[in-house]
């Protein structure tokens, strides 16, 4: 009879101890999927962010590139004062995707690569009332936002693109 007792012990023993091991396995493979489903949506956002300043940044380029030609070109104050208006409005827009990206992308080269972007297109507006000084201001800013398109795809290329501190 003791022996049919210490195999009963065992046997619960066991499926105790398999029940336990199979619990902390589900849990470790729940952990590690809400890991890789977090790093995938701030991968996510941080391509959003990227695409988002690009685009802003790019209808501010243009903004101010239209608006230092038509003042090379002499037009009225009052067209001046509309594509002033614009230009308040397309950097306005720059305002909130660039700061996105500084929270969410931390890599050196890419904060490098949007401070550049971002001083050569507000330059824009610093430059002569000429058509061609319009004219190379633009083409700068369009390396400039080339370069950072660079930076960016290289960072998430990297895979290196999720910040490396704990995700929940």
């Amino acid at each position: 009879m003791d022996i049919a007792i210490a195999t009963a012990v065992i046997a619960v023993a066991g499926t105790l101890l398999g029940a336990i091991v199979a619990g902390r396995a589900q849990q470790r493979a729940a952990a590690a999927a809400a890991v890789a489903a977090t790093a995938q949506d701030v991968r996510r956002d941080q391509l959003a962010a990227i695409a988002d300043l690009a685009a802003a940044v790019s209808d501010h380029r243009r903004t101010l590139w239209i608006r230092q030609r038509a003042r090379a070109e002499g037009v009225s104050a009052e067209r001046l004062a509309e594509l002033g208006a614009e230009c308040f409005i397309t950097r306005a827009a720059v305002t909130r995707p660039l700061t996105v990206l500084r929270v969410l992308v931390v890599d050196a080269d890419v904060r490098a690569a949007v401070d550049r972007m971002v001083e050569v297109t507000f330059a824009i507006r610093e430059t002569e009332w000429t058509v061609e000084a319009a004219d190379a201001a633009r083409a700068a800013a369009v390396v400039a936002d080339d370069d950072f398109v660079e930076a960016a795809g290289r960072y998430l290329a990297s895979g290196t693109a999720v910040h490396r501190r704990e995700l929940p």
